[in-house]
This record gives C-alpha cells, structure tokens and sequence, in this order.
C-alpha cells in the first residue's frame, strides 16, 4: 500500500491500548494497515507491556501514520486517554481498535460512509464476528441499539450491543474533551458511548466489519468477574443514572443494580462463601426475586452445615473427657 504524505492531515485517528499483546497486535496493525482508506493515524499506547509488544509495533513505526507511545500500566482508560491526546489535533473521526481484533479492510470507508450519511449521528457501530474462544455474531441474539438519546441511552445502559473495535465517533465529541473515566476498571466504554448518545444519534452498519477475539479476559462471565467487578459497575450505574436522569428509568436502574449483586453473590458462592451480603443488596433493590431468595437459602443453609461439620471435627474441650494432674 502506497503511504500517504506525513504532512498531509489524516482524517481518522485510531487508538489502540496495548498491554502484554505480542501475541496478537500484529495481525490488529495490519488490518489498519490494509484499509482500503489510507487517511488515518495510528497511535498505539503501550500501557506497562512486559512481554515484546513495542518490539512489534516498531516493525511498523516506518510508517509515518504509526506512533507508539510507552507509559507505566495505568489500565486502558488512561491509555486510551493518553492517544487522544497525543495527535496535534484530532481528526474529523476518531476509533478505538483493540489490540487482539481485526478490522476488515471496507471498514473505514463503510463506516464513514455511515456517519457522512447522517449529519445528526456521532456515533456509528457494526456487527462483529467472534473468532478464537466462540464463533458466531457478538450478542448477535438482542435488539441492536439505534436511534435518539430516548431509545439509546436506556439500552446502552442495560445491555450494551457493541465494544469499541466496532465504533467510529466524530471526533468533535473528543476535541471538546471527552474523555474516559479512569477511575474505573470495566464500563468505562460505557460512559462514553452515553455522552454521545445523549448528544447525537447512533446509528447501526448491519454488516460485519470487524473479528472479535474472545479469550480467556474477554468472557465478562467468566468465574469471579462479577465479584472483582463489583464496586466499579455499581458506581457506574449510580453515575450514569444521576446523569442521564431524563432517559433511564428508575426502574431501570433498579433491575442493574439487582443484577450486578446477584451475580455477584453467585460469584462469591462459587468460591465457597455464603455470598449473604450480596444477596440482600440484591433483595434490597428486587426484594421479590425468587433466584436471590434461592442464592440465600442455600448460603445460609451452606453456612450452618459448615458449621456443624467444624464441631464434629472440633469439640469443645468442655466435652472432652480428660485426665486429671
């Protein structure tokens, strides 16, 4: 492919946080590398790598499109940050590629020709294909999210239907200062996909432009991820429901917060606890659940029997029977 002109403004910036991605982020450049629209700039964020990955990205740093930018591990809101505000100026779009997926090369000119489709849209997201851990569309089975802030945000906040290698954004929304919450570890995404939403519409590309890699970190079900999670998810939904107040329901909020402790409690059940606290967090806010009143039967009745177990095996010493001086 025929390099652009340094001096010549790209119109899209590309970010991409990388952390430990030797393994992966050379098929993920190379897929910027193969677009069929050659105006972008890409800025890679190595976020405290300890493996090779910025050996790899200086394969590519010839191109003049490509920077790589090295910074203790701060996790990937900060590093996201810090791309974008590394270019001189943002560009009139700006995309957020994960270091382990793959963009095919229509995507650019598909999804700009989205955005250039509706002066009213910020935001436009594709379909993505699951490769590696699963196959198959990712939450291919639900509603995709489009439209106005009224049909949006309320679905951005309970069932979220793309991830940020799927998006294109006007950069307008960045150089106003937009930027991620770094004060948490998941959902951070979230945030700003409500910002633009609130903003602008969203719109839905119905074809597959991206492949997703599911591994053993991208499974939000994996065991324990809901616990570890936790605090963050539960600050998040507060946040965004002080926020947004005029598009997500109370009742909404509610059924977010039920769900975040009850599977939390499952998590913490999983690992041999009660998982009580949870589950009356969870009752608090669904106090008819059937599954959480089940989740704390079993813990309680959990606990009791661990209890009789541990005086079986260890009687008090007033029952023993013992020998004088």
């Amino acid at each position: 492919m025929e390099l652009i002109p340094p001096e010549t403004t790209p119109v899209t910036d590309i970010i991409m946080a990388a952390h430990n991605a030797a393994r992966t982020i050379d098929s993920a450049i190379q897929s910027v590398l193969d677009q069929e629209d050659p105006s972008w700039r890409l800025w890679v964020i190595d976020d405290g790598s300890t493996d090779a990955t910025a050996l790899h990205v200086t394969r590519y740093t010839h191109d003049p499109r490509i920077h790589l930018i090295s910074q203790p591990g701060q996790g990937a809101a900060a590093a996201r940050n810090r791309g974008l505000d590394s270019p001189p100026a943002l560009g009139d779009y700006v995309a957020f590629l994960d270091s382990d997926d793959i963009w095919h090369p229509e995507f650019l000119v598909q999804m700009k020709r989205a955005l250039q489709s509706d002066s009213a849209a910020g935001l436009a997201w594709c379909e993505m294909e699951c490769f590696e851990g699963a196959t198959g569309r990712y939450r291919g089975d639900r509603p995709p999210i489009e439209g106005s802030a009224a049909e949006t945000l309320p679905r951005i906040f309970s069932d979220v239907t793309f991830l940020g290698s799927g998006v294109l954004c006007r950069g307008e929304f960045f150089r106003d200062g937009l930027r991620y919450p770094e004060r948490y570890r998941t959902m951070e995404d979230v945030h700003v996909w409500s910002a633009i939403a609130a903003q602008s519409k969203i719109l839905h590309v119905r074809e597959t432009w991206v492949d997703y890699r599911i591994g053993a970190t991208s499974l939000s079900n994996a065991a324990g991820s809901w616990l570890r999670n936790l605090a963050d998810n539960v600050e998040s939904y507060r946040e965004l429901y002080r926020r947004y107040p005029t598009w997500i329901p109370r009742e909404l909020y509610r059924e977010r917060m039920w769900r975040a402790h009850h599977f939390a409690a499952e998590d913490r059940m999983r690992s041999g606890h009660t998982g009580g606290l949870c589950s009356l967090r969870a009752l608090f806010y669904r106090p008819g659940r059937a599954a959480t009143w089940k989740n704390l039967a079993l813990g309680v009745r959990a606990k009791l029997r661990e209890g009789v177990e541990e005086r079986s095996a260890n009687p008090r010493s007033s029952d023993r029977v013992t020998s004088g001086d």
